[in-house]
């Protein structure tokens, strides 16, 4: 993996965390949620100015996953003979040869059932048109080191995949595939241990003030609506009966 690659994919999820300094506007724009931040601030004993904090930095983590999501996916294709693709395609990496197609998955528990078959039959279907194809979820933390076929509950569809079909069909850890990928057994953990001094470089010794809450600009222009409270109640059930 060459230095200036590695370097560049750090660069790009920089830019994701400096994204993530809010506006108001940005941070009403899917709708909070009034009945649980009423829930939230007596059931927990905290005010209101914390539960705006905790939601912000809800919604910054969802985005901040996403982000990193691309970052692994890209940092795989910085390895010799690997193509990252972007999202949307049809698979997230390839190599070369065209032996070895990849999606990627930050965290093993982030598909529900349903997710999980819908990728499944996307690999399938690639092993079934290139017989030299084995088709890997790529798990960056997955419950154990492993590089296994992946079984999911038999459904008659995946009975009829050939036993040939079934085995190049597999979940690997993310520390398995870059051995696969290298040929070196411990080249995720030199890359664990390089990552802290690349996103040191490229943040040029500045960091992101993800934590600027928007608690005071929320807190003016909700002044016209009787405070906090009554705002965020009326801008979640806005156009409902009575609001």
């Amino acid at each position: 993996m060459q230095d200036s690659c590695l370097e560049e994919c750090a660069k790009r999820l920089n830019e994701s965390y400096a994204s993530l300094v809010t506006s108001v506007d940005r941070f009403l724009y899917n709708k909070l949620d009034y009945i649980k931040m009423q829930a939230d601030v007596i059931f927990q004993g905290i005010d209101i100015e914390t539960w705006i904090i905790n939601e912000e930095m809800r919604q910054f983590d969802k985005t901040v996953n996403n982000a990193l999501g691309i970052f692994h996916q890209e940092l795989i294709g910085c390895i010799s003979g690997f193509r990252s693709y972007p999202v949307g395609y049809h698979y997230d990496i390839k190599n070369t040869s065209g032996s070895i197609i990849g999606e990627v998955k930050n965290k093993y528990n982030t598909m529900n059932s349903s997710a999980k078959r819908s990728v499944y039959n996307t690999l399938a279907e690639f092993a079934k048109k290139d017989t030299k194809a084995t088709c890997y979820l790529i798990e960056i933390i997955a419950k154990r080191s492993m590089n296994k076929i992946w079984r999911l509950n038999r459904s008659s569809e995946e009975r009829r995949l050939n036993r040939s079909i079934e085995e190049r069909i597999r979940r690997i850890s993310v520390d398995l595939f870059y051995e696969l990928a290298t040929g070196k057994p411990l080249a995720f953990k030199e890359l664990c241990e390089v990552l802290p001094v690349v996103f040191k470089s490229v943040s040029g010794g500045t960091t992101n003030n993800v934590r600027k809450s928007v608690y005071e600009d929320l807190k003016n222009r909700a002044s016209y609506f009787g405070g906090i409270e009554k705002f965020i109640m009326k801008d979640t059930f806005r156009g409902y009966k009575g609001f």
